[in-house]
């Protein structure tokens, strides 16, 4: 049997043919089957011929420098061996000179102990002429060299890259099959006699899953992409183990290489639902039997990632970066790197391997290929927070970096040209503005004139007072200004009236022994100007200046405010708010009231609607309901007087003008009002100032305000008459009700038309009548108000705007 394995890839001329057998050997997986009989003899013969051009020789390799040899237990077109093999040689070389030889076990069709000893007795042959300085090993399948090693080339410095942290026995790995925990060696355990170090790769199966769940948030189904290598079963039984214990709700499938070709497996991906099922890949290789040889057909899987509609996972960040796979959840590959090239240099130096504690890294991220991202139509958004992106196009600000930070150092030059520009103006500036320091002063001084501040200065040594006057602006030309007095302290408590002259002394007296720092304080004075004046209110602030050698004050200074107006104001403010208190506990007696005053008519209505039901005498049942529509029409005013009452707080109260006849509408008021006095002893008379007389205004409130008059003169009118109408008064229209009823005491005249505010207690109503009546004349431009005198009657009235150009 012949198989590819063993190459120094060192030699660049095999990379060469490598790449020829691997372009002949995908020509043949997709031709082969499709091809006539003659061309497929063509195509066997050309693989016959690579074959026979490139048996390993077993002759021993001539050294003429020290060399570092990697022993791959894949094979030369893994990407996992490849993503570490290129950076090794390429750092290697260049920073210690050494060669680096690689060798690949080709673990996928080395399935017994004669190959296993055939490859060994190759290996140990061709480097038999000199030791590796250090060995790599990649895969934990190479730790089955361990013994042959250990024999040729005893304690040799080795490092061991893999993707477990244990290993099983020989027939594990040639069966291929996954190991159980219970099977499972510790490297640790098995290596501890070895002088070796272990840097960890894992690949993160759980971690997968739930990415792919996150960008297929529906799915519902996994199917795992691999070929029938070790760490594939393993993974593969990880993935359905996980599956049962954790994602009971996902289906599980193995595609393996060595069970369909690589056309099937296109053809079933290109069935995928790509919204519920994810198609996670390890690896992909197939071996081929032509000629009675074993053919390794490598990197086919690079086909169906091209073509695959499916977006495809992949578990090792050389996948995602090089061979089509959209992402993964995997260790950051450059730390991993730079570990792995750092290790070897410690190696090379001088430290022994064993003396390397094993490295693992800390955790993964999930990973994208930005290309592939767009190619099968998803969008960033899909990618968790925190993801890396392979291949994204840079931003402007990293395009254009060494632009940027150029032009940032030229900004920063003409920023310090401009400061020291603007420095040498400055001084400039100085002699200027120490001119202007006096006019600053002098404008101070008239804006504290104008603010109507004295400032001042206490002298606690020589017990005096220093006081700054503001000139008047109506004096800034006079000649014979004071600018300036001095007081002593008793003279200035002299002028504080008595009511505060003890606490203020107090206050100036704490200031002065250094037991307060600052006051800020109010009291009054009394003027003087040859003759007491009055009194005046002050605001003092004062602050401790200077002190002496002992720490205490030496002098103090501070302002005086003229703040009688505020103080003032203040007093109006407490006044109006003591009303508003009062207008509060009006409006609170009125709702006690408004609760009593509603509950009569409504006791009224219940009670003899109830009794009218059991009441036959039709006599009787009239006057029942007489005295229920009374007390309905006395509910219906309470309501009303409380719906405008809340429109005026609310500021709402609205307005309907239109054209109104007024005889008419007196005369309709008439007709309303009569059946609500005693007719047998009070008259009611409409007394019309024009025989028409059209006026532009809303005919409701105007209503509203005759009707509330009449109602009251009703009220208080037990005999005599009830006399309204209008009158034309030049440009405005003079409505009054005038009664013979008990009149209003002088001193009650003002107060009836305040709200809540009730003449008789014992009359019904609200108060609230008069009071809507006035702010209804007074926002339709007119006046109310009521003439009486008590025991003879009144007449209360109200005008509006009559405008005979606009009237019709």
């Amino acid at each position: 049997m012949l198989f590819l394995t063993f190459a120094n890839i060192n030699n660049r001329g095999n990379c060469y043919f490598y790449f020829l057998q691997g372009l002949l050997s995908m020509v043949f997986i997709i031709y082969a089957k499709r091809a006539s009989t003659l061309l497929r003899w063509f195509f066997v013969s050309l693989f016959l011929l690579s074959l026979a051009t490139k048996i390993p020789a077993k002759d021993g390799v001539r050294f003429s420098n020290d060399y570092v040899l990697i022993i791959n237990s894949h094979t030369e077109s893994s990407s996992w061996s490849n993503n570490l093999i290129s950076p090794v040689m390429d750092n290697v070389s260049a920073t210690s000179g050494l060669d680096v030889f690689t060798e690949h076990m080709n673990m996928v069709v080395l399935d017994n102990e004669n190959l296993l000893s055939d490859f060994q007795d190759y290996l140990f042959e061709k480097y038999q002429a000199k030791k590796p300085r250090l060995l790599i090993l990649l895969d934990t399948s190479t730790v089955l060299l361990k013994e042959g090693i250990k024999q040729h080339w005893k304690d040799i410095p080795t490092i061991l890259c893999a993707e477990q942290d244990f290993i099983g026995s020989p027939s594990s790995y040639f069966k291929k099959k996954a190991l159980a925990p219970e099977e499972r060696i510790p490297l640790s355990k098995f290596l501890e006699c070895c002088n070796l170090t272990f840097l960890h790769s894992p690949v993160y199966t759980k971690e997968n899953v739930d990415l792919m769940r996150y960008v297929i948030p529906n799915m519902n189904k996994l199917i795992f992409v691999a070929d029938e290598r070790y760490i594939n079963l393993h993974i593969s039984w990880e993935l359905s183990e996980l599956i049962k214990e954790e994602y009971g709700q996902i289906k599980y499938e193995f595609l393996s290489a060595e069970k369909i070709t690589t056309d099937e497996l296109m053809e079933k991906l290109s069935y995928v639902d790509n919204f519920r099922t994810g198609v996670l890949f390890s690896s992909w290789l197939q071996t081929a039997n032509v000629a009675g040889n074993t053919l390794l057909l490598a990197n086919s899987h690079k086909i169906f990632a091209a073509n695959s509609t499916a977006p495809l996972f992949c578990l090792r960040y050389s996948n995602i970066k090089n061979d089509g796979m959209i992402g993964g959840y995997v260790f950051d590959n450059d730390a991993y790197i730079n570990k792995l090239l750092a290790t070897i240099t410690e190696v090379l130096n001088g430290t022994e391997p064993r003396d390397i504690p094993y490295y693992c890294p800390s955790r993964g991220v999930p990973v994208f290929n930005y290309a592939m991202l767009l190619q099968k139509g998803l969008s960033l958004d899909v990618c968790p927070p925190g993801s890396r992106f392979i291949a994204m196009p840079p931003t402007f600000f990293q395009e254009n970096k060494y632009l940027l930070l150029t032009c940032l150092l030229g900004l920063v030059g003409f920023i310090f040209l401009l400061i020291q520009q603007n420095r040498i103006r400055s001084l400039r500036r100085v002699k200027d503005a120490q001119e202007k320091l006096k006019n600053t002063n002098d404008k101070l001084a008239m804006v504290l004139g104008v603010a109507n501040i004295l400032s001042w200065k206490w002298d606690v040594q020589s017990k005096t007072i220093h006081y700054d006057l503001n000139k008047k602006l109506e004096e800034e030309n006079s000649n014979n200004i004071q600018e300036s007095y001095l007081l002593t302290e008793e003279q200035y408590f002299g002028q504080i009236a008595d009511e505060d002259c003890d606490s203020i002394r107090q206050a100036y007296e704490s200031v002065k022994e250094g037991k307060v720092k600052r006051i800020n304080t109010q009291y009054r004075v009394n003027r003087f100007n040859g003759r007491f004046e009055g009194v005046y209110w002050v605001e003092a602030h004062a602050v401790v200046a200077t002190w002496d050698k002992s720490g205490k004050p030496r002098t103090i200074i501070g302002s005086l405010l003229d703040i009688t107006e505020r103080k003032r104001m203040e007093e109006a403010l407490v006044l109006e708010k003591e009303r508003a208190e009062e207008s509060s506990r009006l409006k609170s007696a009125f709702l006690a009231n408004i609760s009593h005053e509603i509950r009569t008519p409504l006791n009224a209505i219940v009670g003899f609607s109830t009794i009218l039901l059991a009441t036959e005498d039709e006599e009787e049942k009239q006057e029942y309901i007489d005295i229920i529509e009374k007390n309905n029409e006395l509910l219906l005013q309470l309501v009303s007087d409380i719906i405008d009452l809340s429109k005026i707080e609310a500021g709402s109260l609205d307005f309907n003008y239109s054209d109104v006849e007024l005889n008419e509408l007196m005369q309709e008021l008439e007709v309303t009002v009569s059946p609500k006095i005693n007719q047998n002893k009070v008259a009611l008379v409409f007394e019309p100032g024009l025989p028409v007389c059209h006026l532009y205004t809303d005919k409701s409130r105007v209503a509203q305000l005759l009707l509330n008059m009449l109602i009251n003169a009703a009220k208080f009118t037990t005999e005599g008459s009830i006399r309204f109408g209008y009158e034309k008064r030049e440009n405005t229209l003079y409505f009054y009700v005038t009664d013979t009823g008990c009149g209003i005491p002088k001193e009650k005249q003002e107060a009836i038309f305040k709200r809540f505010v009730k003449l008789d207690d014992f009359s019904q109503g609200t108060g609230l009548g008069l009071s809507i009546c006035q702010v209804i004349a007074q926002q339709m431009g007119g006046e109310i108000g009521v003439e009486s005198e008590e025991g003879k009657g009144s007449t209360f009235w109200f005008t509006l705007p009559y405008d005979s150009l606009t009237a019709k």
